[in-house]
């Protein structure tokens, strides 16, 4: 099943989910995390990502390749 039909009702999505959710693949999930390039929450040992805040990221990225 698609990753971003299974996390619609959920609040976060796991690193896997986020990549499938934005289109890139896991490693480039962990260099941009390393570089706190993109929005995310850490709780214990887990980053987690909210699809409201990605759509508001990939949205201003967008934004900054027009300007």
């Amino acid at each position: 099943m698609d990753a971003t039909l299974e996390t619609q009702d959920r609040a976060t999505m796991n690193i896997d989910e986020a990549a499938v959710f934005i289109g890139i693949s896991k490693r480039t999930m962990y260099d941009m995390l390393a570089k706190r390039q993109i929005p995310f929450v850490k709780f214990r040992n887990k980053y987690l990502f909210r699809p409201e805040s990605l759509r508001r990221w990939l949205a201003d990225q967008e934004t900054k390749q027009m300007a």
